[in-house]
């Protein structure tokens, strides 16, 4: 275990919370007095003075997710809680364009009698030999988001029970490691992730797997599930059925609460190379993340009544509803989901998978703020720009700079529509975390809809965001803003990086480091990898690199420490800024990117995934319309030398010139139809890609690519 900041830390009950606070974003200082040659000085909240202790609740009394959402059910017991879109099988087998809820007090109930229905269950079976004098197991989740996640949440915290989440698309050997690791008895799983469990036990894995709890309804035809099962020693049961056994077998609602160093949850990261590491959080670092979430999305509220939150309306008296668009699996939906319940908040769930039934889902709910990647936000700037280019005939990319040839009521208008398409009607702000987003995609959806527009930063380890941009800045610099009330931060010098602490007047570039009350403090039963972690002050070494404006502490995220590669010229690379500069503005030919270098060569090759779609755009860019039968034979046509040296002029092209130096821009590609996946494993459960893992399996492909040599040395760049 590491050595954690021991500060006493406080509650926000002694800070003025009148709202909005201007020094929720700006203002922010550095309190220490030293530097030395490896680190800048620290850097703190400006509502903290250097011997104030850091926050870490909203009252003394609310200092676990128990007691906030608790809270919430009695103050707001009436108001709508969970949400979702029914299927309606009479409109043609379509989803309701509306969300139905369920009240605080009706799931205030429900999650009591699925605990209870737990710890019978696993109390009660002969082969649970239980060590402590409660209940004392880890419970796991393998589904998509829905309404039963959030219950199972709900009622294992409350009854001291931590979870741990798989991610539907987790590999084989990842699943494995998780459930041996965690010795979870019980797991709840939906329907079509039941094989993947079967599969594990049938191979001679799970030992201390007890239950299999399906989120779905069976059907006779799912009589070989038990079958199988059965045979194994595991027995499978539906989830209404441990709702009635806990109903039956109802335990006290204060039996076994969870204190604030009660472990929560413990969140496997979606790590790019070797097995994940299972990042423990506890009730106190969860907290925290609601506190520094409720100061970062704060501004759908009109106003805040006490320190102990009894306001849940916006302007128009209006109950605030938030999407769970975001897996909840990955921590970044944990923290803002946490947050809306712990206020009052009405939460919907996704009704299905994937972006096209994301749009239907934000027409039907009307968040008043929406949270998501960078990837979701590349397509609705790229569906918005083609709106303004069809209907107001005005590329949306430029819609602010073109606003002299619109007067203030048709400006409105188009905001308007643009808005009610897309489910914006309450939309306040939009928020985007997890990897970076080119900052004219910020300033253009800002443009675009005329509402704010923020960008966190976190990770699994600081219970996702531990900094919130001001979404509301009059020139959108695209920081993720600086300290909490619950961390604070400096920075690590590495100048063999090219990245200094000392070198720039404005500006503070190297690693940032962490501490305080959000962030973790070891990993589960990996005391080298926690060890590695964190450096002899006990900080928290994130891997990413920043630069942190030296005045007002806005940290901008610009690399990481270990993804850099020299060209023969002696440049240094960063692939990832590269790769999220090209899906950035080229979304209408590239899905994905992988970009590659060798110390030898002084040039850039890639792997790009693309589309149909996408291929079809191009030839019709290009004029060429090539008569093929097959998309593999469409493929073909698109790795010529020569159609290669077009696609790739027309991608550098889309670039500003601001944006890249001629050294970071690719001078070969093989285009390929979705080239990582989790099926191939070269992609994490959120997404990102395993770059160690490509370079391998990719070897060939990228060795032929610099034998074919750069198409585009003749050409300008």
């Amino acid at each position: 275990m590491s050595t954690q900041h021991n500060s006493v830390t406080r509650s926000l009950d002694t800070i003025d919370l009148k709202y909005p606070r201007k020094s929720a974003y700006t203002g922010y200082a550095v309190q220490t007095s030293t530097e030395t040659d490896q680190h800048s000085k620290v850097f703190r909240n400006s509502n903290l003075s250097e011997s104030e202790p850091l926050v870490e609740s909203f009252h003394p009394d609310l200092n676990t997710l128990s007691k906030l959402f608790a809270h919430a059910a009695k103050t707001f017991a009436n108001d709508d809680c969970l949400g979702y879109r029914q299927f309606n099988n009479s409109v043609k087998g379509k989803f309701d364009d509306f969300y139905t809820y369920c009240s605080y007090k009706d799931v205030e109930i429900r999650k009591n009698n699925i605990a209870s229905g737990i710890i019978h269950l696993i109390t009660n079976h002969p082969q649970y030999t239980q060590t402590t004098a409660k209940p004392d197991f880890v419970v796991s989740i393998l589904a998509p988001n829905r309404m039963e996640w959030i219950l199972i949440d709900l009622a294992t915290r409350d009854y001291s029970l931590p979870t741990t989440a798989l991610y539907p698309t987790l590999g084989y050997n990842s699943s494995k490691y998780i459930l041996e690791l965690t010795e979870s008895p019980i797991i709840f799983v939906a329907k079509n992730n039941i094989n993947q469990i079967l599969k594990l036990k049938q191979d001679g894995s799970l030992k201390d797997l007890l239950f299999v709890v399906c989120l779905d309804e069976f059907s006779k035809a799912d009589h070989g599930l038990f079958e199988g099962f059965n045979k194994l020693g595991v027995e499978l049961i539906d989830f209404r059925a441990v709702e009635k056994i806990g109903e039956r077998n109802l335990l006290p609602s204060d039996f076994n609460p969870p204190t604030p160093d009660t472990t929560y949850t413990i969140s496997f990261t979606s790590g790019t190379t070797g097995n994940p590491k299972g990042v423990v959080l506890t009730h106190k670092i969860a907290v925290c993340g609601v506190v520094t979430a409720r100061i970062g999305f704060g501004k759908p509220v009109s106003k805040i009544k006490s320190t102990k939150y009894t306001e849940n309306r916006d302007d128009k008296g209006q109950q605030i509803t938030a999407l769970a668009s975001l897996p909840l699996a990955h921590i970044y939906e944990r923290q803002i989901s946490n947050m809306a319940l712990s206020l009052g908040y009405r939460l919907g769930m996704l009704s299905e998978a994937g972006p096209a039934a994301l749009l239907g889902d934000l027409k039907a709910s009307k968040p008043h703020y929406f949270c998501s990647v960078p990837r979701i936000f590349n397509r609705i700037n790229g569906i918005a720009s083609h709106m303004c280019e069809r209907i107001f005939k005005v590329s949306g990319d430029q819609l602010l700079s073109e606003t002299k040839r619109f007067n203030e009521k048709e400006l409105k208008l188009i905001r308007k529509l643009l808005r009610e398409f897309f489910g914006f009607n309450n939309t306040k702000y939009l928020t985007t975390g997890s990897a970076p987003l080119d900052p004219d995609i910020v300033r253009s959806l800002r443009d675009k809809f005329g509402i704010g527009f923020n960008v966190g930063y976190g990770m699994t380890e600081t219970f996702a965001g531990m900094l919130f941009g001001d979404p509301f800045l009059d020139i959108c610099n695209n920081s993720s803003g600086s300290a909490s009330v619950t961390t604070e931060f400096r920075v690590k010098d590495h100048s063999d990086m090219n990245y200094s602490i000392k070198e720039d007047k404005h500006f503070i570039r190297g690693e940032l480091v962490v501490r305080g009350p959000q962030i973790f403090k070891y990993y589960y039963n990996n005391p080298e990898a926690t060890k590695e972690a964190f450096d002899e002050k006990g900080w928290f070494k994130t891997g990413d690199i920043v630069k942190v404006d030296r005045k007002t502490g806005e940290v901008f995220v610009i690399d990481r420490v270990k993804n850099f590669f020299k060209l023969s010229q002696g440049e240094y690379i960063s692939p990832e800024k590269i790769e999220n500069t090209y899906l950035a503005h080229d979304e209408d030919y590239i899905q994905q990117i992988f970009v590659h270098g060798d110390s030898f060569k002084n040039y850039l090759v890639g792997i790009v995934g693309v589309t149909k779609e996408n291929l079809t755009g191009f030839f019709k860019k290009i004029k060429a319309y090539p008569h093929v039968d097959t998309l593999e034979e469409l493929l073909k046509v698109a790795n010529q030398p020569e159609i290669k040296r077009k696609f790739i002029m027309t991608i550098n092209g889309n670039i500003p010139k601001d944006h890249l130096a001629s050294f970071e821009k690719l001078h070969n590609v093989k285009i390929m139809f979705e080239p990582f996946t989790a099926a191939n494993d070269l992609v994490t459960p959120t997404l990102k890609i395993k770059r160690v893992q490509i370079k391998k399996f990719y070897s060939e492909e990228l060795e032929m690519l610099y034998k074919e040599g750069s198409l585009i040395k003749n050409g300008k760049l």
